[in-house]
């Protein structure tokens, strides 16, 4: 099946913010939980939306890319 290698670059304020639990959703489901940092992870290629923990709240990002066949460090910006 098709495949892409992503790890999670979660950025606020433009810092980088390693640990921080991402739950990654396609069509309104979480279909992955990751952290912010953690190594590549195999996962389906598309578009995806991702929820962010930080402080006791969650952030909604849309517009997260996942491109087929590759290994990539994709930034999560977060806006408050």
């Amino acid at each position: 099946f098709p495949w892409a290698r992503v790890q999670l670059n979660v950025l606020v304020g433009g810092r980088s913010q390693v640990g921080v639990p991402v739950k990654l959703l396609r069509n309104g489901e979480v279909v992955a939980e990751m952290k912010g940092g953690a190594k590549p992870a195999a996962i389906t290629p598309g578009k995806y939306e991702a929820d962010v923990m930080l402080k006791g709240t969650t952030i909604r990002v849309k517009g997260l890319l996942f491109p087929e066949g590759a290994t990539q460090t994709v930034p999560v910006r977060v806006q408050f």
